[in-house]
């Protein structure tokens, strides 16, 4: 039987054109998952070798770049688990790349790409719009977390604006009127974002803005917060309670008020954001506010092995929710809301 009568005849069972089915044969998986699997079915009924598949697999991209800024921030970790799982689920590798993409590191990024031979890349940092469009040129991306709106590229992140006010709302439910912001950078979205959820929050409880209150650390970094916290509470009007967009911020504020012979919560109660593993070894145990890290890795990397695989559906960037877990560090009980 030729090649021609062949491809009609899976074309026949399967139900895909003649031409996906040209394509599935030269490069398997650029072909989607579902319409593989009825190809595969049809040969099989055919009495066909699909044995060649896992031959091309193996020559063909099948790594994944997980871009981060930094691996000192724990709450990538469970971003990258979700993440690796997926990946092995479909048979594709997972690599970590620790690496700020700017214009001076954007061509070794790039190169990086290719030599490595990615077929995609999810990245948790903030990337110029420019530098976003060169890279989503060479590979598809998807952004989580940290996402760029200039471009209709897909992510899966959180509503940090809500949820920071949700945060602060709490706060304020506890009777605390003089609350300080342990802030991120404000380069990145996030930081951004949760400042306005802190400061909408403050203003619908006709809570004067202070700006003696609002803090930038300059990035995620345990001494450096606790050197910001130390001048935030020996001020003459020093806060009753602190917001800490990472709880990193947090562990370190809780170590500075302990220090100056206060208490948490009572003198200064102290909310987190992220709970990573750390916020319930700490003593006092830290209320914080949850990302589901695991999930984001997970909808990430599903978002972008559609995109590999040319998926016709179009992606819908997602947010998912947030809960705050409550902690000795504003309270005495444990719930969450």
């Amino acid at each position: 039987m030729n090649k021609k009568a062949t491809y009609n005849e899976i074309s026949t069972l399967s139900n895909v054109s003649i031409a996906t089915i040209s394509r599935f044969m030269n490069k398997p998986f650029s072909v989607k998952k579902e319409t593989r699997e009825k190809i595969l079915e049809a040969m099989q009924k055919l009495g066909m070798d699909s044995s060649f598949i896992d031959n091309k697999k193996s020559i063909e991209n099948n790594v994944i770049i997980f871009n981060i800024p930094s691996l000192i921030n724990p709450i990538y970790s469970e971003i990258i688990a979700g993440a690796k799982d997926c990946a092995n689920r479909n048979r594709y590798s997972l690599l970590i790349s620790e690496d700020v993409i700017n214009e001076r590191s954007i061509n070794n990024f790039i190169d990086m790409l290719k030599t490595s031979n990615a077929a995609g890349l999810i990245t948790t940092n903030i990337i110029p719009t420019n530098l976003l469009e060169e890279i989503n040129n060479v590979v598809p991306v998807i952004q989580c977390g940290e996402h760029n709106t200039a471009l209709s590229l897909p992510y899966v992140s959180i509503d940090d604006i809500q949820a920071s006010k949700k945060a602060v709302d709490y706060l304020i439910s506890l009777g605390r009127r003089k609350i300080a912001i342990l802030n991120g950078p404000l380069e990145y979205k996030y930081a951004k974002d949760r400042l306005i959820g802190y400061q909408q929050s403050l203003i619908s409880a006709d809570i004067p803005l202070d700006y003696n209150l609002i803090c930038e650390i300059p990035k995620i970094n345990y001494d450096i917060a606790c050197a910001t916290c130390h001048q935030l509470i020996n001020r003459k009007n020093r806060p009753d309670a602190i917001f800490a967009v990472s709880d990193i911020y947090a562990i370190a504020a809780i170590k500075t008020i302990k220090q100056n012979h206060l208490n948490v919560p009572n003198d200064i109660a102290v909310i987190g954001f992220d709970n990573i593993f750390l916020t319930y070894m700490t003593s006092p145990t830290i209320t914080s506010v949850s990302q589901p890290k695991y999930q984001l890795g997970i909808y990430s990397c599903s978002m972008l092995i559609q995109r590999i695989n040319k998926e016709e559906s179009p992606l819908e960037s997602m947010k998912l929710e947030t809960e705050i877990i409550i902690r000795e560090s504003t309270a005495n009980w444990l719930k969450s809301i």
